[in-house]
């Protein structure tokens, strides 16, 4: 391909990367038994550039379906269907068994080092989902292999030539062709459907400054940390390292020593399972045999256990995550569900309301019509919570007559008003119940932070500033909804 046709569009149009047949060998390994383990096959998969893009874009395909983590792409999609797409591919396609024309070999411990730089950086900052770290540091240079096929040799002679520090290779790919392999990897990666704060932070994870995104951080520290680790610990990397992490994400010495330590352990154990680092090279001929065999076994399965593995799934989901009497969350799934939100919202740099809800006058209700009664009246105000938050909102029952909702994207006017809508639509609701005249009204706290403003810390002052604006409704009189303050460590401080 000559220099001047090199475009990004030509150079991801049609390319298909190659799975390294030490990790197809490993999936068929973890695969071989009748019910394989998720989190096997997704730590299998998360080894692999091309099995790791193919099991995300199938998992987030469609126009409706909210972006997930490879873990939970795995979970989306069941082992089997994985193993399925995966061994289904391997048939389709063969393994090159030739030697490849760069060493791909160095090219994928960078790769599984930046990947669990990534993971192990967001995991300890908190400002970034570990997993979704984890699948940026893997494809973040996947560009190079694209780069690889779509230039050849000149680009396999400059990658020879180019200066151990990563972080200048982008600025000759620039020089020679006009395009960098940060780009090519955003427009892939954008391609396989990852959302765009991904794929920005990937096209720009070389170079980051105080005003990039905090995943461009990530990403950039991520890629200094793998270049002390695969130089043999240079004091130079190691220092610009530690200098970075301290200065973007407050990771202290003492938690760098950690980090450093946790990465190297890690991103060892992986390369050694799948051979990278050395050991006896895969039998091709054998390896497609085994994974045929597999294929057909899977194809048994998923015939066999679809739908029952569906109901049981289903069944267990509701029963964990669903109070029994009123069908609204339980107090476990807040629990879960709280600081996904939170990360979710500091993300996409969106509000998130929490609503606090006690039940006025539910006590006379049972004393005097009888706990059947009462338990009609709970279920309808529930029902009439629900239905008010809106399908992007958490109901949970938090215990006895009180309920907690998550509000994502809403702002203190925003929750407000849905609020309101609750507490006269629960009251409405609630004396539908009975022939008795019974009423029951709501006292509903608010508290609502910005997204600039979240993290993981924030759940528990969102939670307490909306329980104590609840209570300021209830002294009032209660059927009214009250605004919580929430107070910030650096408020207090002020």
């Amino acid at each position: 391909m000559a220099n001047d046709a090199v475009t990004i569009d030509a150079l991801i149009e049609g390319m298909r990367l190659q799975t390294m047949p030490a990790v197809a060998a490993r999936l068929v390994d973890v695969t071989s038994e009748e019910q394989p383990d998720a989190g096997d096959v997704a730590r299998v998969v998360g080894l692999d550039h091309a099995l790791t893009a193919m099991v995300l874009r199938a998992a987030n395909a469609g126009p409706s379906s909210e972006y997930c983590s490879l873990p939970e792409a795995v979970d989306r999609l069941g082992t089997s269907a994985v193993t399925a797409v995966a061994l289904g591919s391997m048939l389709a396609e063969g393994i090159a068994a030739g030697e490849a024309s760069f060493n791909e070999r160095t090219f994928r411990r960078w790769s599984i080092h930046v990947a669990v730089a990534a993971w192990s950086i967001a995991r300890m900052s908190g400002v970034w989902d570990a997993d979704e770290a984890y699948a940026a540091g893997l494809l973040q240079d996947v560009g190079v292999l694209h780069m690889v096929q779509g230039i050849g040799r000149d680009y396999v002679n400059m990658l020879a030539a180019a200066t151990s520090d990563h972080h200048c290779l982008h600025t000759q790919e620039r020089e020679s062709w006009g395009i960098d392999h940060a780009q090519v990897a955003a427009a892939a990666t954008s391609n396989w459907g990852f959302p765009e704060h991904v794929t920005t932070a990937i096209a720009h994870h070389h170079g980051a400054d105080d005003n990039s995104s905090m995943q461009a951080k990530v990403l950039d520290l991520a890629s200094c940390l793998a270049a002390a680790l695969l130089s043999g610990g240079s004091d130079s990397a190691m220092r610009s390292f530690r200098h970075r992490a301290d200065d973007w994400l407050a990771i202290g010495a003492a938690d760098t020593e950690t980090l450093v330590h946790d990465v190297k352990a890690q991103a060892d154990t992986l390369l050694g399972q799948v051979r990278i680092s050395g050991g006896k090279p895969v039998d091709i001929e054998r390896l497609l045999l085994r994974a045929q065999q597999q294929w057909v076994r899977h194809q048994v399965r998923l015939g066999h256990h679809a739908r029952e593995l569906e109901r049981r799934n289903r069944d267990l989901v509701e029963r964990a995550d669903s109070d029994t009497l009123t069908g609204a969350g339980t107090r476990g799934l807040l629990a879960r569900e709280l600081p996904m939100q939170l990360r979710r919202c500091a993300t996409r740099s969106a509000p998130l309301a929490v609503v606090f809800i006690d039940v006025d006058g539910l006590k006379p209700v049972n004393d005097l019509l009888g706990h059947t009664v009462g338990d009609d009246v709970l279920r309808r105000v529930a029902g009439a919570i629900t239905a008010a938050a809106g399908e992007d909102a958490t109901v949970c029952r938090y215990g006895g007559d009180e309920f907690v909702v998550l509000l994502p994207e809403c702002d203190i006017t925003e929750a407000s008003a849905i609020a309101d809508r609750m507490r006269i639509d629960a009251s409405i609701e609630g004396r539908r119940c009975s022939d008795v005249h019974c009423s029951v009204t709501l006292s509903i706290g608010v508290a609502s932070l910005a997204g600039e403003a979240i993290d993981l810390s924030t759940g528990e002052l969102l939670m307490n500033a909306a329980d104590e604006a609840m209570y300021v409704a209830k002294r009032r009189g209660g059927d009214a909804v009250e605004l919580g303050v929430v107070q910030l460590p650096s408020q207090r401080a002020a």
